[in-house]
Parts: structure tokens; C-alpha cells; sequence
């Protein structure tokens, strides 16, 4: 039973961590690939070692798959079906890379407020209202796409 949580405790951060990336980094490409590439390569490594610890754990039965048992058919077919998509990511199959389809448009960042504990957090151009983080009131009206509307949190490293 605690296997199974802590299985749907890793997916559901899974899910909050893919998710937050595409929504909230959309417009840092860059960014998202080393939060998602920070997400699945301890994961992949982790499939790794229980496959082979789980195989090895078998001896010299370990090829021989007519005596493996219901839940060791599951623990490796459910191993190899999260280890091969992550594979995939890391080989760059359906995924934005930096190095091959070249330079994205940035956001240009009017404000910056310096770095608070390894965040740094910085304002579009554009703004719904017109103030700014000081709270000084901005009257010029920028020219600037609807996707840079929004305040962006980035982390720098």
C-alpha cells in the first residue's frame, strides 16, 4: 500500500511540475527545458537502478520470464513504459531544443528586482496597470504582443 502512495505522490508531482513549466515559462523556452531536464533525469536514473535491482534481485531466474509472478510482470512492464518516454525526452523526440530549432524571441524585462535568494523576478513591458514594481506611476504605453502581458518569475542559476 505505501507503494502504491508513494507511486501517486511522484506522478501528482509529476503532473504539477510539467504542467507549471509549460504554462508559466511558455515564453522561456530555455528555461523550461532545464526545469523539465532538472524533473526527469533523476527519474530516469531512478528507473534505471530499479530495473536492474529488481532483475538482479532474481538471480539466475532472471531470464526466465515464465516463472515471474503477476506483480514482477507489472513492476517491469510499468518500469520500461515511465523509462521510455523520459528516454525519448532526453533524446529530443517532441520536445523544443535550444540547439537545433535555434533562437526564440525573448520578453524584454523593464524591471528587475535583484536577485532575493536565487530568484529574480522581473515585469513585461507592458503592464495592465501603469505602475511599476516601486509603485511609481509609468505613463508611457509601450507597444508590445498580448504573451508579454504578464509578470514573469524567472530563476536564475
Amino acid at each position: 500500500m505505501q507503494l502504491a502512495h508513494v507511486c501517486a505522490l511522484l506522478g501528482v508531482i509529476n503532473m504539477f511540475v510539467l504542467s507549471s513549466a509549460r504554462w508559466n515559462l511558455h515564453a522561456f523556452p530555455d528555461l523550461q527545458e532545464k526545469v523539465v531536464f532538472s524533473l526527469l533525469t533523476p527519474l530516469l536514473a531512478g528507473d534505471f537502478f530499479h530495473l536492474y535491482i529488481t532483475l538482479s534481485a532474481l538471480g539466475d531466474d532472471r531470464w526466465n520470464v515464465r516463472s515471474w509472478t503477476p506483480m514482477l510482470w507489472i513492476t517491469v512492464l510499468t518500469g520500461l513504459s515511465l523509462m521510455l518516454p523520459r528516454i525519448a525526452w532526453h533524446l529530443g523526440v517532441g520536445r523544443y531544443m535550444h540547439s537545433r530549432d535555434g533562437n526564440f524571441d525573448k520578453v524584454d524585462p523593464i524591471v528587475s528586482v535583484g536577485p532575493v535568494h536565487g530568484i529574480t523576478l522581473t515585469q513585461s513591458s507592458h503592464r495592465p496597470t501603469n505602475r511599476n514594481w516601486a509603485g511609481d506611476d509609468n505613463t508611457e504605453e509601450p507597444q508590445t504582443s498580448r504573451q508579454q502581458r504578464t509578470m514573469i518569475l524567472c530563476i536564475t542559476g
